[in-house]
């Protein structure tokens, strides 16, 4: 039997930068998959070091919904 966890998370600003920048405001509008396991794993207390060996494609599948608009601003 296939076990889920679902929540809701939302705030006021969220900034997931893109692997590819250094110092550009480019941002993911949603979190991606190692941004999620890292909330997941801070939540049940996984050392930042070793929580990736716990979320791997084979052990958890991860999916994300929006359930609202995404609100982009910018910053100066």
């Amino acid at each position: 039997m296939d076990k889920v966890i679902a929540f809701d998370l939302w705030g006021d600003y969220a900034h997931y930068r893109k692997h590819y920048t250094t110092t550009s405001p480019l941002t993911f509008s949603i979190p991606p998959r190692t941004a999620v396991c890292g909330l997941l794993a801070a939540i049940i207390g996984l050392d930042k070091l070793e929580y990736l060996n716990y979320f791997s494609d084979k052990d958890a599948s991860i999916g994300v919904q929006l359930l609202s608009d995404v609100k982009k601003s910018n910053f100066s």
